[in-house]
């Protein structure tokens, strides 16, 4: 899942950038991250399903999609609580004590 951590992190910088499409472009890959983990580690495929990969998926795509500043961190914080939930869901609540949940949107949006 290092890489999922790591096309977070270049996802803030896009929204940062109002790079929209950038954005969507590491959602995206970020998505294909997540399935290739669940085909290697198929137990936790359940709360990846339920918490990160359907409907959320979508949603949050869509923000990112919609090229509105506002909805597109709305989106990024959907994110982030999505990944807190599914690593709570797994029992592996110490991956939420990291940097990386520290990125947050602009104060100025």
């Amino acid at each position: 899942m290092w890489e999922v951590g790591e096309r977070f992190e270049r996802l803030h910088a896009a929204l940062q950038r109002e790079n929209y499409e950038l954005a969507v472009y590491h959602w995206d890959k970020i998505k294909t991250t997540i399935e290739n983990g669940v085909a290697k580690r198929p137990a936790r495929g359940e709360s990846a399903r339920r918490l990160f990969l359907g409907d959320s998926w979508t949603k949050i795509r869509a923000a990112f999609a919609s090229g509105d500043k506002r909805e597109a961190w709305d989106g990024f914080d959907s994110a982030r609580t999505a990944c807190q939930s599914c690593h709570q869901s797994e029992k592996l609540e110490f991956m939420n004590n990291q940097v990386i949940f520290d990125l947050a949107r602009p104060h100025r949006d």
